[in-house]
């Protein structure tokens, strides 16, 4: 195949219990023995002859047959109704198959204090909860981005106008797609009493790169198991562990295991500098660490590919310094 920038997927219709996604290239196709170019055909039933046998490319990883075209022996001649349909799920899927002409983007994290993080991805960039110095008692100066999003609307986690160049402020629930970032926006409470204390907060599921992060903004209780499954799986999860106005070290770890990410980011924890007059009764992240009981690595930055997780690694906790 071509290593050329994927147009489209075409899928076929089922063949003896099993599908074949093909790949529209702007070039012919002729790793299988197919040199037609899909452009001119699509919508339209064919006949192809396909020679030679299609085997899995190296390190494609194992999927549903019905969409896995590369886990069979392609027949002399198969009949397939070609229509055009690049879902989600397979753009999910292509991104991480190097050898079909996308390139493995490194996403990178860093974390800005308090619940604030920056997300750089190849397109964008995304900053989480940006706080006011004054109130936190941290340095937040020179901070850029694309993308703010706001969990609540308090002092320590709404202060959009202190990022620069930003396009677009997202501050509730509900669906966006904005710069190749896809969000998502899921209410909760500030408070283990649904906001009667504190009020409503965003948990929010950001998809880039083919990683998916959930920032769990200023989350005050448990949550539900239906909860966890409309958020789907995640990658990255960051999550505040500080108590007093969030959850606590013990709440946190029992949220963090019924997610089940790959990685987990604390935040939102007393951390050297921060004002003593609001928030000197939040915990260090280490009362969260020995309750996980988890690998812990201290890193400046996160940078990581969708390539650099294995399906059956175990969770591990990541305490980024502060940038």
């Amino acid at each position: 195949i071509p290593e050329t920038e994927i147009l489209s997927v075409v899928t076929t219709s089922k063949f003896s219990g099993l599908s074949i996604v093909i790949l529209n290239c702007p070039k012919p196709i002729i790793g299988a023995g197919v040199g037609t170019n899909l452009s001119l055909i699509l919508t339209v039933e064919r006949t192809l002859h396909a020679p030679k046998p299609i085997t899995r490319p190296n390190k494609m990883p194992m999927i549903p047959a019905q969409i896995s075209s590369f886990l069979m022996q392609a027949p002399n001649i198969v009949e397939v109704s070609l229509v055009v349909k690049l879902t989600h799920y397979l753009e999910r899927l292509l991104i991480r198959i190097p050898r079909f002409g996308r390139v493995q983007i490194q996403m990178e994290i860093t974390y800005l204090g308090h619940s604030s993080f920056k997300i750089k991805t190849k397109i964008a960039s995304l900053v989480t909860d940006p706080f006011d110095p004054a109130m936190v008692g941290l340095k937040y100066s020179g901070v850029d981005g694309d993308i703010v999003t706001i969990s609540h609307d308090h002092g320590d986690h709404n202060n959009s106008p202190v990022v620069s160049g930003v396009k677009k402020v997202v501050d509730g629930p509900g669906e966006y797609e904005i710069s190749g970032i896809s969000i998502i926006g899921y209410q909760s409470f500030h408070d283990a009493k649904k906001g009667e204390e504190r009020g409503k907060n965003t948990i929010y599921v950001f998809e880039a790169e083919g990683l998916r992060i959930a920032h769990l903004g200023d989350l005050g209780h448990s949550i539900s198991d239906d909860l966890v499954g409309e958020m789907g799986s995640i990658d990255i999860l960051m999550i505040p562990v500080g108590g007093t106005y969030t959850l606590g070290p013990k709440e946190a770890s029992e949220v963090a295991q019924k997610i089940d990410p790959y990685f987990i980011i604390p935040m939102h924890y007393k951390t050297p500098g921060i004002n003593e007059k609001e928030f000197g009764t939040l915990e260090t992240y280490e009362p969260f660490l020995k309750d996980m009981g988890m690998t812990v690595e201290i890193l400046p930055k996160l940078s990581i590919k969708k390539e650099d997780i294995i399906d059956d690694q175990g969770t591990k906790v990541i305490v980024l310094e502060k940038k």
